[in-house]
């Protein structure tokens, strides 16, 4: 397959690749787009090895047991401009940094159901029950907002991004605040938001596609068509409790 000079887009999420199939990916200097999503057991060793692919510019690792190891890399590669990091590793404050430095990247995807922890197996977020979800302090909870404000904090500075996607099962009205300061976003999809955190979005200068989740009435609907002259599209949808778990 990889012998075709002329493939540019390669699919193939769910596919048990080895060392020997990245090493391949990363000396196929024609690929644009690839999706290797949900190869859990790569690691950070094989992803380093396409973080200075030469034509790359459509990346998605989802679920691909990376740590910051590997995806500080792949955020300073300026040939990047859509990148996949979803249900991995990103506990680290160095990914946020990187993203807030990235000068290319115009989509940015992290979508948190769950990810693997050294010691501890797969974290899932979507277990957590309603009675923990209203405790502030449940230790996951804490996990997963402390992860999703430090990529909100790289995207507020991130002056290239158009689309973020942050489907997750927490996120606090401060990190909201900090992505809906970024004035150059056009497409946001978010979930599990506040009353609060949706007002953020009234009067927002640039985005012309919102797909909210959360608190949501007729009233929020009002305000966030009324206050954005520029949207063209418009999804709401009530808050949900859990999602079906991937792994």
């Amino acid at each position: 397959l990889l012998k075709n000079s002329k493939l540019r887009k390669l699919v193939i999420p769910e596919n048990t690749l080895t060392d020997r199939g990245i090493a391949l990916l990363a000396a196929h200097t024609n690929l644009h787009t690839l999706d290797i999503s949900h190869n859990n057991s790569l690691g950070d060793d094989n992803i380093l090895k396409l973080a200075i692919h030469p034509t790359i510019t459509d990346l998605k690792v989802r679920n691909c047991g990376l740590t910051s190891r590997s995806i500080v890399p792949l955020l300073s590669n300026h040939l990047l401009q859509s990148l996949d990091i979803s249900e991995n590793d990103c506990r680290d404050e160095a990914i946020g940094a990187a993203l807030g430095c990235n000068t290319t990247l115009q989509s940015f995807t992290a979508n948190f159901i769950g990810f693997k922890i050294p010691g501890r197996g797969f974290m899932h977020f979507n277990n957590i029950n309603s009675s923990q979800h209203d405790n502030p302090d449940h230790p996951d909870i804490k996990i997963l907002e402390t992860i999703i404000e430090n990529l909100c904090s790289g995207i507020q500075k991130n002056r290239c991004l158009k689309k973020v996607s942050l489907e997750v099962s927490a996120i606090t009205d401060r990190a909201v605040a900090m992505l809906a300061l970024n004035h150059s976003l056009a497409e946001v999809k978010l979930d599990r938001l506040t009353k609060n955190s949706i007002a953020l979005f009234n009067n927002h200068p640039t985005i012309k596609h919102l797909d909210l989740q959360g608190d949501i009435n007729d009233e929020d609907s009002q305000k966030l068509i009324q206050g954005n002259n520029q949207l063209k599209t418009l999804r709401l949808h009530p808050r949900q409790t859990n999602r079906a778990n991937p792994f």
